[in-house]
Parts: C-alpha cells; structure tokens; sequence
C-alpha cells in the first residue's frame, strides 16, 4: 500500500473521530445550557422554555397558569430587597457615617443592581441580609423620629421578602441541585471541565 494512501486514510479516520467528539461534547453543551437556561428563569421569574418540564414534573405554586409566578420568584425578591435597602442607607448613613457595615451593604446593593449573573445575586443578596441585621441593630429610630415610618416599612420589608424568598426557593433549589447532579456523570463532567457550563448555586434558607 502506497505509504502516502495509509496516513492520508490515518488522518482522515482521525479526523473523523475528533469531529465526532467535538459534535457530542458541544451537543451536550447545547443541552445542558438550556436546561441551566431554564433554572435561571425560574430564579427569575420568567416562563421556562419546553424544555423545562422534562426535568422535573411537579412544579407546586411556582406556576400561574403555565407561567412563571414572577411576583414571588427570587430574582424579584432580590430587586425588591435592594429597593427596601437603598432607604435602609439613606437613613443609617445620617446616624453612622463611615460604617463599615452601611458600606458592604452599599457595595452588595451596587453589585446587585447591575449583575445579571445569577451566582453574584444568590452571594451578594446573603451579604446584604447580614449587613442591614447589623445595622438594624446599632441604629436606634424612636416614634417621633421622622425617619421612623420609612425605616420601620423598609426594615419590615427586607424581612418580610427573605421570607418569601425561604418560603419559594425549593422549587428552584431543585432545578439547581438536579442540574448539578447531572454534572458528576459522563460526559457532563467533561463539559464541565472544559468550561462549556458550570454549576448552579443553591439558595440557602439559613443563609
């Protein structure tokens, strides 16, 4: 056999067989972004795509006929939270300036109110959780004080919509830690690795 024939067939064959790796591992890739995708829009609030009820069945009340209940999804929550904050600081900056707790609070604010990744929302929101517990509890605001409505409303509010979101969040936990169990088997794992998806965040109730 001409030596030039058997390496061009050499080539050819292993080409063949790189082509078809690379086919099933950003097919797969494809796949699993859209079922993160569809994760992501119930943290949101957003109608998932069809692909959504094939990864799980019961959804509970996360759903308003066929769509996502946006009102109490985790991702409104957040931005309702960062709404009741920004009066939080307006209000402590005047009787703590320089806190270092009013500033990490601003920053998560900041942070939250720009980003649309969804691992800086779950981490910035507990961040913010714990500052303004911190700040409610140095800042003392009496009856007849004129911040006290405002504070008092927006105080309430930061806990009332951390409840919502301890009382709504299984329903995404869910998704996230399916999805994530996806990603310890073959070759999800090596889709992983090459940085073609990565794990979701759980929200965590006790954060």
């Amino acid at each position: 056999m001409n030596k030039n024939v058997f390496y061009n067939r050499k080539f050819a064959v292993t080409f063949v067989i790189i082509v078809a790796v690379l086919s099933v591992l950003l097919g797969g890739a494809r796949g699993l972004n859209a079922l993160r995708d569809n994760a992501v829009d119930v943290f949101e609030g957003r109608t998932p795509g069809a692909r959504f009820h094939s990864l799980v069945d019961n959804i509970g009340g996360l759903f308003t006929s066929g769509k996502a209940d946006a009102y109490y999804s985790l991702g409104k929550k957040i931005n309702d939270r960062v709404s009741s904050a920004e009066t939080i600081i307006a209000i402590a900056e005047n009787r703590l300036p320089g806190d270092n707790d009013i500033k990490d609070l601003k920053n998560a604010v900041s942070i939250l109110k720009r980003t649309s990744d969804i691992n800086e929302k779950i981490k910035y929101n507990d961040i913010m959780t714990a500052s303004f517990s911190k700040i409610k509890d140095k800042v003392n605001i009496g009856a007849n004080d004129g911040d006290y409505s405002r504070w008092t409303i927006a105080c309430n509010d930061m806990i009332s919509h951390k409840g919502t979101m301890d009382g709504n969040c299984a329903d995404y936990n869910k998704l996230a830690e399916d999805f994530n169990k996806r990603l310890s088997g073959f070759p999800a794992n090596i889709i992983r690795l090459l940085g073609l998806t990565e794990k979701l965040p759980v929200y965590g109730i006790s954060n």
